[in-house]
């Protein structure tokens, strides 16, 4: 099918962000300013603006699956928060596949709750990640090929969305330790991709998950995909980190290092302030060291998750919910106060990267003149 024309945004103004209000320069929402993304030289950049890199920071939901009480919060209000008054670039709809109430068993509810963050990002004028969170999806591809061609025929065309084709892969089998390898998963990836093109996303960011819980990065690296006509610039690799898990800390900042090395875009489209389970106690320090390291590298990320479970990872105190918007510091976790500050940290940096890439240009055009 023909992909449908690029909608303008559907917001022309930038929302209110505080402290951090872009400058009149760039008083544009983030998809305004910089359109279609795509992956070179391990980098993020920005079609719009040639040469610029971009590093986009946000929230993303908790599982969406039905009777979980995290659904609530696929809701257009909390995206709304989440651009307002977080300053977020980006937030990820993490559909749950596998597990009791997820797309196997109620997909019409589960894809209806995409949507509306899919509709409530593009009004807003953010980016959004459409997350198949699986941790088997290779044992589910047919479903998934039937998922992401609805979604790219839906979005496809809107700058606005990414594909994360495979959440976490972990074992081959529930009853198995052996690890899903990434010959696998780069399989399942050269399925999927042709899809996402063919109906619609033809431009679309493609995030593709690594082994081991997106932490091998290497192995991705060393057999990286290769097919032009999956798009091979507009594809990104998965990494994930819990900053207060000692073995997710250099060990994985090493894998990291080697994939940039090999030319691959990285983006962490979940990290948690705790322990990798989840749960515990926030370690900001640790959780400041990944932040650095991402600053360093220009790596765009998204913090799980939006949720007011009883664990370490809510960004919400237990019992907040929708209805407690706005959520002031006292709905806040002791992770969604720390991810806040730092997502508002993040933006600031952006748009400061942003203002000198204007000044650059119009000191270049005035020397050119």
């Amino acid at each position: 099918p023909t992909p449908r024309p690029t909608p303008a945004p559907g917001v022309t103004a930038a929302p209110t962000i505080g402290a951090v209000a872009p400058p009149p320069a760039t008083n544009r929402t983030v998809v305004e300013t910089y359109g279609w993304l795509y992956a070179e030289d391990a980098r993020l950049k920005s079609r719009t603006l040639p040469g610029h890199d971009v590093q986009l920071a946000g929230m993303s939901l908790f599982w969406s699956n039905t009777g979980w009480e995290a659904e609530q919060f696929y809701d257009r209000r909390v995206v709304e928060e989440l651009v307002t008054n977080w300053h977020c670039s980006i937030v990820r709809a993490a559909m749950g596949v596998e597990d009791a109430g997820g797309y196997l068993d109620d997909p019409a509810a589960n894809v209806d709750r995409v949507r509306t963050v899919v509709n409530a990002a593009i009004e807003l004028g953010i980016y959004v990640i459409i997350d198949f969170h699986s941790h088997d999806a290779e044992l589910h591809t047919d479903d998934a090929e039937i998922f992401f061609r609805t979604m790219a025929d839906e979005f496809g065309a809107y700058p606005n969305v990414m594909f994360e084709i495979y959440n976490e892969p972990d074992y081959v089998d529930d009853s198995s330790s052996i690890e899903t390898p990434w010959s696998t998963i780069k399989t399942y990836a050269e399925t999927i991709i042709p899809v996402i093109r063919e109906w619609g996303g033809a431009e679309s960011l493609v995030i593709v998950g690594t082994p081991f819980f997106d932490q091998k990065l290497q192995d991705a690296a060393a057999d990286p995909l290769t097919d032009v006509a999956l798009g091979l610039d507009k594809i990104a690799y998965t990494l994930h980190f819990y900053a207060a898990t000692e073995a997710h800390g250099e060990p994985l900042r090493a894998n990291t290092r080697v994939a940039l090395e090999a030319g691959l875009t990285v983006f962490v489209t979940e990290y948690g302030t705790v322990e990798y389970n989840g749960d515990g106690v926030v370690n900001a320090d640790w959780t400041r060291d990944w932040l650095d390291f991402l600053d360093e590298h220009l790596i765009s990320h998204c913090n799980w998750a939006v949720n007011n479970k009883r664990e370490g990872a809510s960004a919400l105190t237990y019992l907040t919910d929708v209805d407690d918007l706005p959520w002031g510091p006292a709905a806040l976790s002791p992770s969604g106060a720390l991810t806040r500050a730092n997502i508002e940290n993040s933006t600031a940096a952006r748009l400061a990267r942003l203002e000198a890439y204007y000044r650059d240009e119009e000191h270049g055009n005035a020397t050119r003149s």
